[in-house]
């Protein structure tokens, strides 16, 4: 049935899915008159409820129902019925299966199992039923993840504040929205783990349990379950198995545990087994229909598009976009005899710029989920340090290209994992210094100019210099750190295998993570800064790019040769006078320029195109940042113009060649590389010391 519980957009009267949910409100009433009673049937019959109840098919005092046929009116009465009945049945047998079910009110501790049992889906596989439509799934699929990490920040709210009614009803709702969903499209294990999860969450929505520490990292560790069950069904096998998260039967013995052993705060009734006055199944639910009814209204005009098809439509717009590029090459266009065509072709090109920008507004999302994984990380490595740590955010609502997000992740867990272990100090440190004892890391997003900064820092300890020095002189990276600066030792700490940590931790210490953020960030075609003070805490801030699908870039000639620069790496461009010029005894050629001295390279030579050495004041010097290595003065024989174009990455055939960064079609057809700065940077520093050991 193409019904989503809690996520659907809303229907208008007489549309297909309100004729579709009257049939499933008939079925399901001939389901339970037949007297077929399980979990998977009761989810299905409380969504489908919860579902008419929010467009209008069924009365509540605050949404009366619309005239409907009496039929679709009388199932639904008919399934309220026997939703109470199968509810009952269905919650003493969940009790039984349990154990020795003592009252809630006073648990014996005997009775509860001091280890859980050992893992016996381990490995196992279920089957997706036959008949799904792949389009509702990954809906679903979408869906769920964003319950998921809804739940996670929710739960994380309750931590902070256990008396969060509206925190833990948003927890609940998440997890019965899941659980009823799922049960929609058979996933019966998944409907099974998250009604037990959704027992506990409703334990402590009465009042019947504490939000205690213990209950927070189970419920989290639920979250992650449901994730896993997620990522499992999404990378279903050809034969539509996919493989059981191995720890499903530890954390549901540990639910159920909470649900026994928690001493409660009061006596009330136990809530597995609600009375039969109850007016729809174990759970009361006007909260979660009133707030679906709210989050629908303001999603009304919602679609989910799979990121395949949309990945396509861009596809063809940046296709659009170089045909567009080509046809404004044309004579025609130019020529006095046709004025009104040159009109045209801009016109033209207006629009597709125009329908480039609403492309990859598309496929732009906001940052608040990256955020929100963060927080969670927080909360888990602080645990595992033992430290007090706050997280403070600013800017999730900042949007990035979809596909650069995942790869923004892992950077960010490295930074966010280092600033807890080595950064922020323990508590009884902190007080000595005069701090608070919880640290506080602060991070933040805004973009500026097409580019992402992401800024993320620390009241910690601050970067040791002196450390840094030692441990780079005996690693042989440096001999000294005469001349250097501040930016110049703390960049050491990117360096492969680098780390001043004094112990390995199962967090961090073993010297692999700052050299994988600073490639990440390169591969985004960005850099990362750092600045920090001793005693007062450490900065990384990260610039990239909005979108890597469409670059910005200033289209330069070395000889016959085509090569296109980013113009976010660009700092200015000029032709240099004699007396701006000047050459230093084994370290060559350099510009003044904008109060700073600059290195001269030319690119005809880094690339090998050509051996000769025009002077520079005869050539044009385009000066470039080279993230961490400063600025560099490339020689160029002609600026072409500034450009849009379509990065596309170099073909296997091609691998990976230094000093390129991807390639893109020019308007008269040929091909031109995109330039990598950081990298031609390393390329001129190689060829300088091969040329220092020659001359030598």
């Amino acid at each position: 049935l193409a019904l989503r519980a809690g996520g659907l957009l809303d229907a208008e009267r007489d549309t297909p899915l309100r004729g579709a949910l009257v049939e499933a409100l008939i079925e399901l009433r001939h389901t339970l008159e037949r007297g077929k009673k399980d979990s998977a049937e009761l989810a299905r019959a409380e969504s489908v409820l919860d579902e008419a109840t929010r467009v209008g098919l069924v009365a509540t005092a605050e949404h009366p129902a619309e005239d409907e046929s009496a039929p679709a009116l009388e199932s639904t009465a008919a399934i309220e019925t026997r939703t109470q009945d199968v509810a009952s049945s269905e919650s003493v047998a969940r009790r039984d299966s349990v154990g020795s079910a003592a009252p809630l009110t006073s648990p014996d501790p005997s009775d509860v199992d001091a280890n859980p049992p050992a893992e016996t889906h381990a490995g196992r596989t279920a089957t997706l039923p036959g008949d799904l439509d792949d389009d509702l799934l990954a809906s679903f699929l979408a869906e769920s993840k964003e319950h998921c990490v809804d739940a996670e920040e929710a739960l994380m709210m309750l931590e902070d504040n256990p008396s969060d009614s509206e925190a833990i009803n948003h927890a609940f709702r998440c997890v019965h929205s899941v659980k009823g969903t799922s049960a929609f499209f058979g996933l019966t294990q998944l409907t099974d783990f998250a009604h037990d999860a959704e027992n506990v969450l409703s334990l402590v929505r009465t009042g019947a349990l504490n939000f205690t520490s213990s209950i927070a990292q189970a419920c989290l560790r639920s979250v992650d379950i449901v994730r896993g069950f997620l990522s499992a069904v999404e990378n279903a096998q050809e034969d539509r198995t996919y493989v059981i998260p191995d720890t499903v039967e530890t954390v549901r013995a540990e639910l159920l545990r909470l649900a026994q052993g928690e001493h409660p705060v009061a006596a009330p009734a136990p809530i597995l087994e609600p009375p039969t006055s109850s007016p729809a199944g174990p759970v009361p639910a006007p909260e979660a229909t009133t707030a679906n009814n709210r989050n629908n209204r303001k999603d009304r005009s919602v679609v989910r598009v799979h990121m395949d098809r949309l990945d396509g439509l861009l596809a063809m717009i940046e296709e659009l976009v170089i045909a567009q590029s080509m046809l404004r090459q044309e004579a025609a266009l130019h020529s006095a005899s046709h004025p009104g065509l040159r009109r045209k072709a801009l016109h033209v090109g207006k629009i597709v710029r125009e329908l480039h920008d609403v492309g990859m507004s598309l496929r732009m999302v906001p940052l608040r989920d990256a955020f929100q994984r963060i927080r969670r990380l927080v909360r888990d490595v602080s645990l595992q340090c033992e430290k007090e740590v706050s997280l403070q955010t600013e800017g999730d609502e900042t949007e990035i290209d979809r596909n650069m997000v995942d790869a923004l992740q892992d950077p960010l867990v490295h930074l966010v994992r280092n600033a807890i272990d080595h950064g922020l100090e323990v508590p009884a440190e902190r007080r000595a210094a005069g701090k608070p004892p919880r640290g506080e890391v602060r991070l933040a997003a805004r973009s500026q100019g097409g580019k992402l900064i992401v800024t993320l820092s620390d009241d910690g300890r601050g970067l040791d210099r002196a450390r840094i020095v030692a441990k780079a002189v005996e690693r042989k990276l440096i001999d000294n750190d005469d001349g250097m600066s501040d930016h110049d030792v703390f960049s050491l700490i990117f360096s492969p295998g680098f780390s001043t940590a004094a112990r390995v931790t199962e967090v961090s210490g073993r010297g692999v993570g700052m050299d994988v953020v600073r490639k990440n960030i390169e591969a985004l075609r960005g850099r990362i800064d750092i600045h920090s003070t001793p005693g007062s805490g450490t900065t990384f801030q990260i610039h990239i790019p909005l979108t890597l699908a469409l670059t910005d870039g200033m289209l330069l000639r070395v000889r016959d040769h085509r090569y296109i620069i980013p113009t976010v790496d660009i700092i200015t461009s000029f032709r240099p006078r004699v007396d701006q010029l000047s050459t230093i005894a084994q370290s060559g050629r350099f510009v003044t320029v904008l109060g700073r001295v600059v290195p001269i390279v030319s690119l005809a030579g880094v690339f090998g195109i050509d051996t000769s050495d025009p002077a520079p004041h005869e050539s044009l010097l385009v000066v470039i940042n080279c993230v961490e290595k400063g600025e560099l003065a490339l020689m160029v024989d002609e600026l072409i113009g500034q450009q849009q174009v379509v990065a596309k990455p170099l073909c296997e055939g091609v691998g990976r060649t230094p000093g390129i960064a991807g390639s893109a079609i020019l308007p008269d057809g040929r091909v031109g590389l995109i330039l990598d700065p950081t990298a031609i940077s390393n390329m001129a520093l190689q060829t300088h010391i091969e040329g220092a050991a020659v001359a030598a």
